[in-house]
């Protein structure tokens, strides 16, 4: 993405905690926008990248985020 913060749609809001939980247990911290806060009705994954992540949390950030889409 072209910033820090990458918006991932969901399919639900029942999806999308369930991935924030599940991200939880592998030691990310993600966060979770759902109706009433999506105008649109469709729930959002927020993750936020910082500079002083190591290369070793990147990438299990990435393998843990590639499972939980499905990608």
């Amino acid at each position: 993405p072209d910033g820090a913060v990458l918006a991932v749609p969901m399919p639900g809001p029942r999806e999308a905690v369930a991935a924030v939980a599940t991200a939880a247990e592998h030691g990310l911290r993600i966060g979770c926008f759902r109706p009433p806060s999506t105008p649109d009705g469709i729930s959002r994954l927020r993750l936020t990248a910082h500079a002083h992540l190591s290369d070793e949390e990147v990438s299990t950030a990435t393998k843990v985020l590639r499972e939980l889409l499905g990608r």
